[in-house]
């Protein structure tokens, strides 16, 4: 389910919102339900602490990441060009 909000973080670790207005036109038009408004504003605040505190995944450790060699490229399904 997509609620229409996002938010950007820089590598400085700003922030902005993206879609703010798409979420709250979503509010005051009942396709984001009120019941779902409060655990959104519960993730808002465990985002803002990762930034705050730089906790993960926001810690830097994605940086060290990379693909197992053993893994196969991935493939596109077959007919693919259709869907």
């Amino acid at each position: 389910l997509d609620l229409d909000l996002d938010i950007v973080i820089d590598p400085q670790y700003n922030w902005k919102w993206k879609d703010r207005e798409d979420y709250q036109d979503g509010i005051r038009e009942g396709g984001i339900r009120d019941e779902w408004v409060t655990g959104v504003e519960q993730a808002q605040a465990d985002v803002f602490d990762r930034i705050r505190n730089r906790r993960y995944p926001l810690d830097g450790s994605w940086l060290r990441w990379r693909p197992n060699p053993a893994w196969a490229p991935p493939r596109l399904p077959e007919r693919w060009r259709v869907v």
